[in-house]
């Protein structure tokens, strides 16, 4: 994100980065993490769906490479990054955004400023607006989500991702395509809720755009800084 920053001319001046250098960071960030991981990804829908669960990990992928191939390991890759590229943009898009917003309400005085991330966002807030982006990225991408899972299991490897969206769509309805988006949103909710506080608070713990970490903001009270709440004090 800073390197896109810096290569754009808007990035380079005083008001906020371009939101595109956003939604282009979480794209290549999400491609990278996929493509190193997905073996993994591939191993755990066959031990699911196929492999023996005594095999394990390793020996789940080499029964895949012995049988199908080395290419069977990235079987569907397409379709995954198909997803993950406007997954992860949407929800670092959505954010950015939101939690532009919120420490616009917190420092009122640096809206419109570049330096606006070095406003610290209270934890509850931060993992609100995290559970609300990941949702909405999730939501946004299911159908592919559900075409990439069908993929690693061994079906549709031929077709690319819009070609299989429509096969699903022809064969079973358009209803599958949608199969358990609420229990995606529930969990996706969760693990973003969770990954943006950790971030949220790993960027004040090391001081990042000049931020302080929560006991330096109130040495006397730590849960409530970290909570984002004021301490009361006595006499008030």
């Amino acid at each position: 994100k800073r390197l896109l920053q810096r290569a754009s001319e808007e990035g380079a001046s005083s008001s906020p980065p371009p939101e595109w250098t956003v939604l282009a960071a979480g794209a290549l960030a999400g491609c990278t993490a996929s493509i190193a991981c997905y073996p993994l990804e591939v191993a755990r829908t066959r031990i699911a769906v196929a492999c023996d669960v005594r095999l394990g990990v390793l020996g789940c992928l080499a029964s895949v490479v012995r049988e199908e191939g080395p290419l069977a390991l990235y079987a569907g890759l397409l379709t995954t990054l198909a997803g993950v590229l406007p997954f992860n943009a949407l929800k670092l898009a959505a954010y950015d955004r939101l939690r532009t917003k919120a420490a616009t309400l917190q420092d009122p005085a640096r809206n419109g400023r570049p330096d606006l991330d070095a406003t610290s966002v209270p934890v509850p807030l931060v993992a609100a607006i995290g559970a609300a982006s990941g949702c909405f990225a999730a939501t946004s991408c299911f159908p592919i989500e559900v075409v990439r899972r069908r993929q690693m299991a061994g079906e549709f490897v031929g077709l690319g991702p819009l070609s299989a969206v429509v096969a699903i769509a022809r064969t079973e309805g358009a209803r599958a395509l949608t199969q358990g988006v609420g229990l995606n949103c529930v969990k996706v909710a969760m693990s973003n809720s969770l990954g943006f506080v950790f971030y949220e608070l790993a960027m004040d713990v090391l001081r990042v755009n000049g931020r302080q970490p929560p006991w330096a903001r109130s040495d006397r009270f730590p849960l409530p800084s970290l909570l984002g709440l004021k301490p009361a004090v006595s006499g008030e």
